[in-house]
């Protein structure tokens, strides 16, 4: 199965915050010592654990790319103040007030996290929608685990959270160095980008509330001898802080080999972003046992056992697509000889005989539709009206 959305992003607040507050590093935890095993759940990629707020128990999204962020309902169940409010860039460069408050206290299995701050998701906005499509009240992010370890086990479904490294990994394990953000302490590694002799190094984010490709490399950071330009459009297929971007200008690239922390990936097929930084996706956990020690600010792997990469190396469909006003609509167009039968735009009736013209807007966002190589679209032409009927196909470079 292939869902239908191949890129959708919630970086809720892996966004860039500006001066006039001072920082979301704040807060402690009740225990000083302590080692919990988290089994996690996985929706579409997102990883999803269990919290308690005041004898509660809810369901939060853990994203190493954000900060804390909890939402209106238990905002209000609380009645907590705001703090601050300020103008917060989401990673398509969208810029709008966002409130902050201090959550009094928040458990995770044990581990009691005391007056950290924290984001209000926006009522009613397209990002508030995606978290009740996954059921989930907020985000732990990595201001809340500035002072921990923090291990990821994609086989097991299990994160580890510690205070000790002694307690999670043997003496002498392998590691690189990682830079913290300053405002949320935010992860980022250095990967390696090569093309026959040519390499270039780059700091990217290690964001686990990238649900999308494994790597998605920033435009400012784009290097023409380390990566193949295979395909440029304008449109808009991910999610942010604010809600579905605005058309922007998207490139689709391979990227002859990626190297995180000795690993060499192949052939990876990657997409570009607005944001200022690259990222690294959460489908990295898949590769290998992951563990973050921010407070040496050391980043460990180690690979599973025979891992297969061929599925980075797949191509997208020759369009992706977007939600706007509960339609499934046309988001971004690959391939440039179907410009003159589709429109950005164009609402998606059905694929494959599937109907979606009842569907609402989780359901759309969790559709699975079967991958074929041939993809047949109903389309209703937002220029004319006209009902037509389009094949697609897996994209292929020229």
């Amino acid at each position: 199965m292939k869902r239908i959305f191949t890129f959708l992003v919630l970086l809720f607040f892996a966004c860039s915050l500006q001066a006039q507050f001072t920082t979301l590093n704040q807060g402690k935890i009740k225990q000083k010592k302590y080692l919990q095993e988290i089994s996690y759940q996985e929706i579409v990629g997102y990883i999803i654990i269990p919290v308690t707020i005041n004898g509660k128990v809810y369901k939060f999204l853990f994203d190493t790319g954000a900060t804390l962020a909890i939402s209106d309902k238990i905002y209000k169940e609380l009645n907590l103040k705001v703090i601050r409010q300020i103008n917060a860039v989401d990673a398509s460069g969208e810029g709008k007030p966002i409130s902050f408050i201090l959550l009094p206290e928040i458990d995770i299995q044990g581990i009691t996290f005391r007056n950290t701050p924290g984001a209000v998701f926006h009522e009613n906005s397209d990002a508030s929608k995606l978290a009740e499509c996954l059921g989930i009240d907020g985000i732990i992010g990595s201001n809340m685990l500035r002072n921990s370890l923090v291990q990821f086990d994609a086989q097991k479904k299990q994160i580890i959270i510690a205070n000790d490294i002694k307690n999670i990994l043997p003496p002498n394990s392998k590691y690189q160095k990682i830079k913290l953000s300053f405002w949320q302490k935010a992860p980022f590694i250095n990967i390696t980008m090569q093309k026959g002799v040519q390499k270039v190094e780059n700091s990217v984010l290690f964001d686990t509330g990238d649900n999308g490709r494994l790597f998605t490399l920033s435009l400012n950071e784009l290097n023409d001898s380390v990566v193949e330009v295979l395909a440029e459009s304008e449109g808009s297929f991910s999610i942010g802080a604010h809600g579905f971007y605005n058309k922007q200008r998207h490139l689709l690239l391979r990227i002859p080999e990626l190297v995180v922390n000795r690993l060499i990936f192949t052939d990876v097929i990657a997409t570009t972003t607005q944001d200022k930084k690259s990222r690294l996706g959460v489908k990295f956990l898949q590769y290998g046992k992951t563990t973050l020690d921010y407070k040496k600010k050391r980043f460990y792997f180690e690979p599973f056992d025979n891992i297969k990469t061929d599925e980075l190396s797949e191509m997208p469909r020759a369009v992706d697509f977007n939600v706007q006003n509960n339609k499934l609509v046309v988001g971004i167009i690959w391939d440039k000889q179907l410009e003159s039968k589709i429109n950005l735009g164009d609402v998606v009736l059905s694929i494959n005989g599937v109907d979606l013209q009842s569907m609402g807007f989780c359901e759309l966002f969790m559709l699975d539709i079967p991958y074929r190589e041939e993809q047949i679209l109903e389309l209703r032409d937002i220029n004319t009206g006209e009902i037509k009927n389009v094949e697609i196909l897996r994209f292929l470079a020229n």
